[in-house]
């Protein structure tokens, strides 16, 4: 009986966005303390800014699309949802791009006052991240359209476990990562976080040939 009950409850929809949620949440904490606890205050501010500013533009990214692309997703099969998925990914692409382009302009044609700002990291390396994590991004979309929410669970432990997992080997063994070297290490978990969805093909890629 308690097998059953435990089996019920882990294949439990509702326990499983849940879960994601919580384990998003628990990391996200641990992550903090670890950065807090690593670098110096005008380092760890850099750092908030960086990603504070990176996180309010991936709202209005994936926002612009993951409402619609979940709600018709959710009622759409066979020729409609394949169209509907290359679309995205197409549209994401062209967003993604299009913020490429005006960061890295703008930080050419007003690289000095940048520099000197505390958002010269966010102009640095934001395009990078917006290129790399966008297959991730899109595999969320889809699965939380599918109602698979163990495999969002798996995605958000796979990027965030991982960066936690760099972080707390940094700070116990002090190996003195820069956050120059931190910022590398998070674009390259997330870049690896994205391929693992492409090879599983959750992300939708190879319905970009559809799109309408």
């Amino acid at each position: 009986m308690l097998n059953t009950i435990l089996s019920k409850t882990i294949n439990n929809k509702n326990f499983l966005s849940f879960a994601g949620n919580g384990i998003s949440a628990i990391f996200g904490v641990i992550v903090f303390a670890l950065l807090a606890r690593t670098f110096s205050a005008d380092v760890f501010g850099e750092w908030v800014i960086y990603l504070s500013t990176a996180t309010f533009i991936e709202m209005f990214r994936f926002g612009l699309t993951r409402t619609g692309l979940v709600r018709f997703l959710s009622g759409a099969e066979g020729e409609e949802r394949v169209k509907l998925m290359g679309t995205n990914y197409i549209i994401g692409i062209v967003i993604t791009g299009f913020i490429f382009i005006l960061l890295y302009l703008t930080l050419i044609l007003f690289q000095k006052p940048i520099m000197a700002s505390p958002y010269k990291l966010f102009f640095i390396w934001y395009p990078l991240l917006a290129i790399f994590n966008l297959p991730f991004n899109n595999a969320l979309t889809i699965l939380q359209a599918e109602e698979r929410f163990l495999e969002i669970m798996l995605i958000k432990v796979v990027n965030l476990v991982s960066f936690a997992l760099l972080l707390s080997l940094n700070y116990f063994l002090d190996w003195g990562l820069s956050l120059q070297h931190l910022i590398l290490w998070h674009l390259a978990i997330n870049l690896a976080t994205s391929v693992f969805v492409i090879i599983l093909g959750w992300d939708g890629i190879f319905y970009v040939k559809f799109y309408d």
